[in-house]
């Protein structure tokens, strides 16, 4: 099997542009440096005044100057934490993130009952696309410093599709497949992370595409995969949840979670909470069928 990859787009352009053209929605505050003080006590005995006059001809020594709080980046950006979300086809949220004097920063991203990981690039910026799980869509930004930030963008079109994810933590590796109009599995219409889709062929009246949120270099970091289809195809597909049993993982206990976004705009929300088989299962799968309708649970 290819190697798994994660589809997080990382655009310092475009996050150059905002810095340099504006349109932030919201941002962090730094915290005000407190101010100091310093009192000094002179004394003079004025009975028998003493003059140094080669010390009074030097100028005084002069205190090295305080150095100025950083402004700008290494790469010209102006510092400070700050996000923008800005509604795309597809119910999709184009999330922009800008921190350019802190780079290489843990993110934690939440929306909607999910929360993924992520990290800014050497230039402290990170553009990821999400799929909206409700309007308007709110979405919570936390730095491994302590900066936090919200961005809120509205989906008008969010009502036009079905979506359905699943959220974990760390390394166990969960796979979402999609089997469109009755496909097998590496057959055209399977979508899954090894064949993604493609946005551009669902807007055009064509399958869903997966979409996969988080890092998984970042140790137990949490992570999504997200599949979304337009609502009259939803009837016609099939979505189940790959489970891979690892050497990392056998015998361990699994706490995941799948979502479902609904035709009324609610999400439903059920827990996976079971224990991975033992050691000697490795290289299977357990299989959790028909995300769509009732999941049940069967061994591959």
């Amino acid at each position: 099997m290819a190697t798994r990859k994660a589809i997080l787009r990382a655009s310092a352009l475009t996050a150059l542009c905002l810095a340099l053209g504006g349109g932030i929605a919201m941002s962090g505050l730094w915290p005000a440096r407190g101010n100091s003080q310093t009192q000094a006590t002179v004394s003079a005995d004025l009975a028998t005044p003493s003059v140094d006059l080669a010390a009074q001809a030097m100028p005084p020594s002069a205190s090295p100057a305080p150095t100025p709080a950083q402004s700008v980046s290494a790469f010209g950006l102006p510092c400070g934490f700050a996000v923008t979300a800005t509604a795309m086809p597809g119910a999709m949220v184009a999330l922009d993130v800008m921190d350019p004097c802190r780079p290489d920063t843990e993110l934690e991203i939440s929306h909607a009952n999910l929360s993924f990981a992520a990290r800014t690039d050497v230039m402290g910026l990170l553009t990821v696309d999400i799929p909206a799980l409700e309007t308007p869509a709110f979405i919570t930004i936390r730095s491994d410093t302590g900066e936090e930030a919200m961005a809120i963008a509205g989906l008008p079109d969010l009502g036009a599709y079905a979506r359905v994810a699943i959220a974990w933590n760390g390394d166990l590796g969960l796979e979402l497949h999609a089997f469109e109009n009755g496909s097998d599995f590496g057959a055209p219409g399977h979508i899954w992370q090894e064949a993604p889709g493609d946005i551009a062929e669902t807007l055009a009246g064509g399958g869903g595409f997966l979409t996969q949120l988080g890092d998984p270099r970042i140790a137990q970091s949490p992570q999504v995969q997200i599949y979304t289809v337009a609502q009259a195809q939803a009837a016609d597909t099939r979505v189940s949840l790959d489970i891979p049993i690892k050497a990392e993982t056998c015998g361990r206990p699994l706490d995941a979670r799948a979502l479902q976004l609904t035709q009324s705009g609610a999400v439903d929300i059920w827990p996976i909470t079971l224990t991975l088989p033992g050691c000697d299962g490795v290289g299977d799968f357990l299989v959790l069928q028909n995300l769509f309708d009732a999941p049940r649970l069967a061994a591959n």
